[in-house]
C-alpha cells in the first residue's frame, strides 16, 4: 500500500511538473517567431525606405541638370566679359599688371626665337662637322692607299739571293735576276706615280731619288748576264737599301701626321700655286 501511495504521488509530481515545462517551452517559441517576423518587416520597410531615397535623389539630379542645360542654352557666357570681369580686379590692384604680362609673353617670344636660332646653329655646325669628318676620312684613305704602295716596293726589295764570293756569302736583289720581280718593280714605280698627289713632299723627293738610282742601275744590268750580273747586283746592294732607309723614314713622318690633313695640304701646296687674287689679278 505504501508503494503504490509512492508511485501515485511520483506519478502526480510529474504531471504538475511537465505542464510548466511545455508552457514555457511554448511560449518561447512563440516569442521567438514573432522577434523573426518583426525583423523581416523592419528589413523590408528599410529597403522600401532605400528605395524611394534612391529614387527621390534620381529625380532631383535629373531636375538639376535639366534645369543647368536649359540655363546653358539660354544664357550664352561671353569669354572676353568674362575675361575682363576676371581681369578688373587684377589691374584695379596693379595698374601695371598689363604691361608686366605683355612683357612676358615678349620675353618668352625672344626666348623662343633664340632657342629656335640656336638649335639651328648648332645642327648646321653639327653637319659642317661632319662633312668635315668625312672629307678627312676620304683624304686619309687616299694617303694610306699611296703609302702601301710604298710598303709594296719595300717588300720587293726585302727579298734577296745570295751567293759566294770568294768563300763569303754575299746579298742582291732578287729582280735582277728574276724577270716576274723586275716586272713587279716597273708596276710598283708607275702605281707611286699615281699616288703621288697624296705624299709628303719629303716622302716625294725621296721616292725621286729613288727612281733616279734605279732605272740606270736596271738598264745596264738588261745588258749583263750570268756572274757578271750577280756581282754587278751585289755591288749594287748598299746603294739600293741607304734609298730604302730614307723613304721608311718618310713614311713613317707621313704616319705620324696622318690625321693632319689641313697641314698636309698646307706644306705641300704653300709655295706651288700663286694665291686666288693674284689669279684674278692676271
Amino acid at each position: 500500500m505504501h508503494e503504490h501511495d509512492s508511485k501515485l504521488t511520483f506519478e502526480v509530481m510529474n504531471k504538475h511538473l511537465l505542464l510548466p515545462v511545455l508552457v514555457a517551452f511554448c511560449f518561447n517559441t512563440a516569442q521567438a517567431q514573432s522577434k523573426k517576423l518583426h525583423a523581416a518587416n523592419d528589413k523590408e520597410q528599410l529597403v522600401s525606405k532605400r528605395k524611394a531615397s534612391l529614387q527621390e535623389n534620381a529625380s532631383s539630379i535629373i531636375i538639376l541638370k535639366s534645369a543647368e542645360d536649359s540655363t546653358k542654352k539660354s544664357i550664352p557666357i561671353d569669354l572676353n566679359v568674362k575675361l575682363k570681369q576676371d581681369t578688373e580686379g587684377v589691374v584695379d590692384k596693379h595698374p601695371f599688371a598689363v604691361y608686366f604680362i605683355l612683357i612676358a609673353a615678349g620675353l618668352a617670344a625672344v626666348a623662343s626665337l633664340a632657342s629656335s636660332i640656336i638649335t639651328a646653329r648648332l645642327n648646321l655646325k653639327s653637319k659642317d662637322k661632319e662633312y668635315l669628318n668625312d672629307y678627312h676620312k676620304k683624304v686619309i684613305d687616299k694617303r694610306i692607299k699611296a703609302i702601301e704602295a710604298v710598303e709594296s716596293l719595300m717588300a720587293l726589295f726585302s727579298t734577296s739571293y745570295t751567293h759566294q764570293v770568294n768563300g763569303e756569302k754575299k746579298l742582291y736583289n732578287c729582280f735582277f735576276v728574276d724577270e716576274l720581280e723586275s716586272e713587279k718593280l716597273s708596276n710598283i714605280v708607275d702605281k707611286m706615280g699615281e699616288f703621288g698627289m697624296w705624299y709628303s713632299i719629303n716622302t716625294i723627293r725621296s721616292l725621286e731619288g729613288f727612281c733616279e738610282m734605279i732605272f740606270p742601275i736596271v738598264r745596264r744590268a738588261r745588258t749583263l748576264e750570268g756572274e757578271e750580273l750577280v756581282m754587278y747586283a751585289i755591288k749594287q746592294k748598299e746603294k739600293i737599301k741607304h734609298k730604302i732607309e730614307i723613304i721608311e723614314g718618310c713614311l713613317g713622318e707621313d704616319m705620324d701626321k696622318l690625321y693632319d690633313v689641313k697641314g698636309f695640304f698646307k706644306a705641300k701646296f704653300k709655295n706651288k700655286h700663286p694665291s686666288t687674287e693674284k689669279v684674278l689679278q692676271s
